[in-house]
């Protein structure tokens, strides 16, 4: 027993007394001829080349369930000379402190679940719209109270409000996030957004981040970004255009490259080709050049809110009546403005939809979070939405989150070893099995 001791000291010698002690009878002697016979060599390297090959080759793999979301957290600031569009510029920090508490608070109870609710999963990207810098961005991770969240941001180009997109991820970004700063020149050709003066007659994106992770077997770059306010507006229309044009040539270079693409944000339009909640019609292509990056008539980018029913897609609440009340059973004052559109590679292993509805648009955010969960595991298999959830009119507004399908399984937390929990296990008995073998072989 002292020599079955000894000899078990490191993970594979352990897995082979384990494989040992199954057989019977087993001897152990301080000889241990078969050390010194001539397949011990083949032996050991077969075991570590077992070993090897067994782990995970990405240094960044992430989990097999990997959940990415989107929420405008609406004018995350610190309060200290703010701009004066600013709802802080007059009260300060004492409000902007109160509002990141609010923040933080509608991140723990919806895309973050930390309450745990109904087996969703904790997501582990998070895109937000309006956040000043990346001091306020790691100050709202501190109040999340998890560290594992790294802050993503690169300076954008908004002079007129000071407002950002930025990342908090638990998946290791590749590299350093980027932002494109190209241009392109309005009205483009066949817009229908009218004859207004184009000002400029050049538009870009001023607030994108563009970061690119592994997930799984596949390289995946997300792009996020905040285009232009107002739907409607003629002049508006056309510089979101624009924007759409600079967007889908980072989309189409992407997907040169190899790599499956996300882009997610407050687009702040319509899509026509899926009616929201209130039968929003787009007045610009945005949505449509966004999808269809290459404009050859074939989508390569799939809106998630398809899988929705339809009553339950909108993302942003307008006070159009100026009474500060949100009525749920009316759809006048909402909209789908946020987006997230995934490449159709990925789009077949899409198994949550969920627009979190519980949030107070009136005291926490005029947005709604929203977030899209892949289970790579699910084989390639997940069909798009049916017609009956697409099409689905059914009129009373949910005050709670909504998903498309049920989760299965659970876990798909991030983890230091780039492998869920189950992952793990698998490679364990798949260690232990090949163990077994080569000690039937050697004994």
């Amino acid at each position: 027993s002292t020599m079955m001791e000894r000899s078990c000291g490191t993970l594979p010698r352990r897995a082979l007394c384990v494989a040992r002690c199954a057989r019977r009878p087993l001897r152990v002697t301080t000889s241990h001829a078969w050390v010194a016979s001539s397949n011990a060599p083949l032996v050991v390297i077969t075991l570590l080349t077992v070993l090897n090959l067994s782990e995970p080759k990405l240094a960044h793999a992430a989990p097999h369930v990997v959940t990415i979301s989107h929420w405008n957290v609406e004018w995350l600031f610190d309060g200290r000379q703010d701009p004066s569009k600013s709802p802080y510029a007059d009260c300060g920090e004492p409000c902007a402190d109160k509002h990141l508490e609010r923040i933080a608070a509608g991140l723990k109870n919806t895309v973050l679940n930390m309450a745990n609710d109904g087996g969703r999963r904790v997501a582990d990207i998070v895109h937000l719209a309006e956040v000043e810098d990346e001091q306020v961005l790691e100050r709202l991770r501190d109040k999340l109270g998890d560290q594992s969240y790294k802050p993503l941001f690169v300076k954008g180009r908004d002079t007129s409000t000071g407002q950002d997109v930025a990342i908090l991820s638990r998946v290791p970004v590749l590299g350093s996030p980027t932002r494109t700063d190209e241009r392109s020149q309005i009205p483009l050709s066949g817009s229908g957004c009218g004859s207004g003066s184009a000002g400029s007659l050049s538009t870009g994106v001023s607030k994108n981040v563009v970061a690119r992770f592994d997930l799984q077997k596949y390289r995946v770059t997300v792009v996020g970004a905040h285009l232009k306010a107002f739907p409607t507006q003629q002049q508006s229309c056309m510089q979101r255009e624009g924007q759409a044009a600079v967007l889908a040539d980072v989309v189409r270079g992407e997907i040169s490259s190899g790599n499956e693409v996300i882009v997610l944000g407050d687009l702040n339009d319509f899509d026509g080709a899926i009616m929201d909640a209130n039968n929003n019609q787009p007045t610009s292509r945005v949505l449509k050049m966004l999808k269809d990056v290459d404009n050859d008539g074939m989508d390569e980018l799939e809106n998630v809110m398809a899988r929705l029913p339809k009553n339950e897609r909108y993302t942003a609440w307008y006070d159009r009546n100026g009474d500060n009340a949100f009525d749920r059973s009316s759809t006048r004052e909402i909209s789908a403005i946020d987006h997230i559109l995934v490449s159709k590679q990925l789009a077949r292993y899409i198994v949550d939809v969920t627009f979190y509805h519980s949030i107070d648009p009136t005291s926490v955010s005029d947005h709604f979070p929203m977030s899209v969960t892949f289970d790579f595991e699910a084989g390639g298999d997940a069909k798009s939405p049916p017609a009956s959830a697409a099409s689905s009119e059914s009129s009373p507004l949910s005050s709670s989150s909504t998903t498309s399908q049920p989760a299965k399984g659970g876990g798909g937390l991030w983890s230091s070893a780039g492998a869920s929990k189950a992952s793990t296990l698998a490679f364990a008995l798949f260690v232990a099995s090949a163990v077994a073998l080569l000690a039937r072989a050697i004994l």
